[in-house]
């Protein structure tokens, strides 16, 4: 990896699955709640959460979206610049950075959940942080259903929090917003896309192509766009790299989705003087457009539905 590991790789740590109750199953106010986290251990809390700590984007946006403040958040500026679906207000204590939490913060916010992702806290500090509140931390990433993985880590939020009901009528909301998204996108002709991050260091660029295993582009697939990059990805992300000569050889017509934020990554601005990447036919068309800035595409159904409204509006302009 290059400086991409301070951009967009220091940024993921993902979405996860339990296998928690489903919305139907939601426990009264009072009654124990009991999921298995992402490391297949058995997590009982009293009753539904009311002081929550998030260690991780996701969970962070998933605790807002379900109408819920969180007390504590890891990495508050990360957040508001990378996740723009869902806002922080009141005054949550900041907890440090995702992966590296300040426990003495989480004390201080005092909370009675803290939610988070494997990975989001390190293994020595398993045990002091557990003697604070009860932990739960999903999944990160499953390459192989990431959709079903992003719906099943909100039911199993939405479950710690007493609000399935909630759960239920937000899934049913990006569930509207993606078929508006697949009838815009079925009307179009050329549904050919990549989705990719371009990092580039000097003389040096990095692409980091996103295949139908990765979340955003597997919601793309669901929308019926067509990914023109199929591989071969890395690890648990759907994800994997290419070179300028790469990508020069991918087709001739497809759409090029640069993912930005705050102006960070734009193909358009960091490339614009190189040759190779001026001479791919989709460059001298016009079709390559900054996208998902400030969208968080490891996000949950608020990100998702987020997504899907600006794939539909890219390509039916494309």
């Amino acid at each position: 990896m290059t400086a991409l590991c301070g951009a967009i790789l220091a940024a993921l740590t993902g979405c996860g699955t339990t296998d928690a109750a489903t919305p139907d199953q939601a426990a009264p106010a009072g009654a124990a709640i009991t999921v298995t986290d992402g490391n297949g251990k058995s997590v009982t809390i009293d009753g539904p959460a009311e002081r929550v700590v998030t260690l991780e984007w996701g969970a962070t946006e998933n605790v807002l979206h379900l109408g819920v403040e969180p007390v504590g958040i890891a990495d508050i500026d990360g957040f508001s610049k990378w996740d723009t679906v869902v806002k922080v207000s009141g005054d949550p204590v900041d907890v440090g950075l995702r992966t590296e939490p300040n426990i003495e913060a989480i004390a201080q916010a005092n909370p009675d959940l803290i939610l988070g992702d494997v990975g989001s806290i390190p293994e020595d500090a398993i045990e002091q942080v557990e003697q604070i509140a009860p932990v739960v931390l999903l999944k990160d990433n499953d390459p192989n259903a990431p959709l079903d993985m992003m719906r099943n880590n909100f039911t199993t939020v939405a479950n710690l929090l007493g609000k399935s009901d909630v759960a239920e009528a937000k899934l049913t909301e990006m569930d509207a917003a993606l078929a508006d998204a697949r009838d815009q996108i079925a009307k179009i002709e050329n549904k050919k896309y990549v989705f990719a991050y371009f990092n580039v260091t000097g003389n040096n660029v990095d692409i980091r192509m996103h295949s139908d295993r990765a979340q955003a582009a597997a919601l793309a697939q669901e929308l019926g766009l067509e990914n023109a990059w199929d591989g071969p990805d890395e690890g648990d992300w759907g994800t994997g790299s290419l070179d300028l000569e790469g990508f020069s050889n991918l087709p001739d017509d497809i759409t090029i989705l640069s993912w930005t934020s705050g102006g960070e990554g734009s193909a358009q601005s960091t490339l614009k003087d190189n040759p190779l990447w001026s001479q791919h036919p989709a460059v001298a068309a016009g079709r390559v457009h900054d996208v998902a800035n400030g969208v968080w595409i490891y996000g949950g159904p608020a990100s998702m539905a987020q997504w899907a409204n600006e794939l539909a509006a890219v390509m039916t302009s494309a």
